[in-house]
C-alpha cells in the first residue's frame, strides 16, 4: 500500500511533527512520500482566506496519487492516536487498499471541496 502526504507549503511547526510521526508509524508500509502543494492563492498576490484555500484545494486533489484515498488531517472532529491510526492503516492494506494519501492544509485549513471528496477526516494525536 503506498501512503503520502500532501501538504499546503513547506511544513513548519506542529505539521512537521505531524509529518514526522506518521513517517514512524507508516514505514511498516514502505517509505511515506511527501508531496508539497503550493500554498495560497498562487498568483502572489493577498488574498482573502476563502481564495487561497479553494486555490489549495483544487492543487490537493489534482496531485492525489490515482487509486488513492483521501484522509483530510483536520483537528475539527475528535482526535485519533496515531497508533490506532497506524491499526486502520493496517486492516486497509490487508484488505487490498491501494493507498492512502493524508491531506495537511495550510494556515487556513483545507478547502470545502476537498473535505467533502474526503474518505475519512482525522486529527491525528501524536504521542
Amino acid at each position: 500500500m503506498k501512503v503520502s502526504v500532501l501538504s499546503a507549503g513547506k511544513p513548519r511547526g506542529a505539521r512537521e511533527s505531524i509529518i514526522r510521526e506518521l513517517e514512524v508509524r507508516a514505514a511498516r508500509y514502505g517509505k511515506l512520500e511527501i508531496i508539497e502543494v503550493e500554498s495560497g492563492s498562487g498568483d502572489g498576490a493577498r488574498r482573502d482566506p476563502q481564495v487561497a484555500q479553494t486555490a489549495e484545494g483544487k492543487r490537493f486533489l489534482a496531485r492525489v496519487p490515482e487509486g488513492s484515498q483521501k484522509w483530510a488531517l483536520t483537528c475539527e472532529l475528535s482526535r485519533i492516536h496515531s497508533l490506532a491510526l497506524v491499526a486502520e492503516l493496517g486492516d486497509m492494506a490487508l484488505a487490498g487498499v491501494l493507498g492512502v494519501s493524508f491531506l495537511l492544509g495550510a494556515a487556513f485549513g483545507l478547502d470545502g471541496d476537498v473535505l467533502a471528496q474526503a474518505h475519512r477526516q482525522v486529527c491525528p494525536s501524536l504521542p
